[in-house]
């Protein structure tokens, strides 16, 4: 069962995956959907949570949900 943080968490990377736009770290805690947080919270969770690890991969500094690592890639290309 997930924490409410978790579902946050989740929720903000679905929404940001409209747009193909993984988000790193403070990225996720500053656009957190339905929560508040501190930016400790949202890292540990982000480097801790098995319920998160199963839905989201990280790719660099970048966060995306599971099978969607093809947008780090374009978002890369974007900022180089």
């Amino acid at each position: 069962m997930a924490t409410y943080l978790e579902r946050a968490i989740l929720k903000t990377l679905l929404y940001a995956d409209v747009f193909d736009y993984p988000l790193c770290a403070s990225d996720i805690w500053r656009d957190l959907v339905q929560a508040s947080a501190t930016k400790r919270e949202v890292s540990d969770l982000l480097a801790t949570s098995r319920w998160l690890s199963l839905r989201i991969t990280r790719c660099d500094d970048w966060y995306t949900l599971a099978g969607r690592g093809e947008c780090c890639g374009i978002r890369a290309r974007a900022a180089g």
